[in-house]
């Protein structure tokens, strides 16, 4: 459940034009068709296996072709939009329209072919969400709208100046985020074949690797974060979850950095439905975390993974991940928005005031 990589995607194009301002882009259309099959990834949506989902992309991003632009990451960056069209091949699922935002790594192989990862993140509009009446079996998504992300990596070759074919495998999902239950989620991987065209010629400048020059930091973040959650499907009442996180982090790069974490939850959700089960246990959870940390100048991307230390019952699996987006908006004082999830299944979304120490 990794649909928080994206959301990160769609404020990295912005960065990247704060950092490097006298850039000469270049302006790419890209068609792709998509093929794949469903990944059935639990009991609750085995009504959606056998099925081969196929769309089709139309993509508006900018080439960076600057030495500044390079020396981010040592690789060409094509960012930009895109819409995309789903049929699920399956009557439950329906078909979905989505709005989204792309970002693409593109590290060169040889003078025509170029090794791609691409990362995108946005909004689906989908058909046939979960109904009591209409659509019971729908137990993927529950919304109409929902987030959608997906991660790619395959091979570009230049067939001339202006047009590119490239082929990616990618692994596509949507969820709410645990908004709303049910939400399973869908998730397909997909073959995506791409035509590209630039409207200029490509040619990019080849540059020198520099080696990184920058002041390592040390930063220590207090977070207090809060949301909500339903207890069972259908079910509009919803209960507050809040907690509070203690974050240490160790910048390694211009871009990286290396996070330890600790953290205290309290599941006012998990504390209702322990009361109609009859369990005496608590509703509290406290768990580690390690994981990595991009950093986007007033942004920071973050991906933890957690153990419970502390998980007084035997509805969450011990080990889980967490998904984040953080804003410093002043020197000491961000805003952020964070997922928590158990394997594919997202158990809830918080919204987070962080303070932090630096050093």
């Amino acid at each position: 459940m990794k649909w928080l990589v994206l959301i990160i995607t769609f404020l990295t194009f912005k960065v990247y034009g704060q950092l490097n301002p006298n850039l000469k882009p270049i302006p790419t259309v890209t068609l792709g068709l998509h093929y794949g099959f469903i990944f059935e990834h639990s009991e609750e949506v085995q009504n959606t296996a056998g099925a081969n989902p196929f769309g089709i992309d139309l993509i508006y991003s900018k080439q960076l072709a600057s030495e500044s632009a390079w020396q981010q990451c040592n690789c060409y960056l094509n960012s930009g939009i895109g819409a995309n069209y789903f049929n699920y091949d399956n009557s439950i699922l329906g078909h979905s329209g989505t709005v989204y935002y792309l970002f693409e790594p593109q590290f060169k192989i040889s003078e025509k072919t170029k090794f791609i990862i691409n990362a995108v993140g946005g909004l689906s509009y989908l058909s046939n969400p979960y109904h009591p009446q209409i659509n019971p079996n729908n137990r993927s998504y529950s919304l109409p709208v929902s987030i959608y992300v997906g991660l790619g990596v395959g091979l570009q070759y230049a067939l001339s100046e202006k047009f590119q074919l490239a082929l990616t495998g990618n692994y596509l999902h949507i969820s709410n985020g645990g908004i709303k239950d049910p939400n399973k989620g869908i998730n397909w991987p997909t073959t995506n074949l791409k035509f590209v065209y630039n409207t200029q010629p490509n040619n990019l400048p080849k540059f020198t690797k520099k080696a990184v020059d920058f002041k390592q930091k040390n930063r220590l973040d207090i977070s207090a974060f809060v949301s909500s959650k339903t207890v069972a499907i259908g079910e509009k009442e919803r209960f507050f979850v809040y907690g509070t996180n203690l974050n240490f982090s160790r910048q390694i790069s211009s871009l990286n950095a290396l996070v330890v974490g600790n953290e205290l939850i309290i599941d006012n959700s998990l504390k209702e439905k322990l009361l109609r089960d009859g369990l005496n246990k608590s509703n509290l959870r406290y768990g580690l975390t390690l994981g990595h940390e991009f950093l986007l100048g007033k942004f920071i991307f973050s991906q933890q993974l957690g153990y419970y230390l502390f998980n007084d019952t035997k509805y969450f699996n011990s080990i889980y991940h967490r998904w984040g987006l953080t804003y410093q908006f002043k020197k000491n004082i961000g805003l952020g928005i964070n997922l928590l999830a158990h394997a594919q299944v997202a158990n809830f979304i918080d919204m987070r005031l962080v303070y932090s120490f630096n050093k």
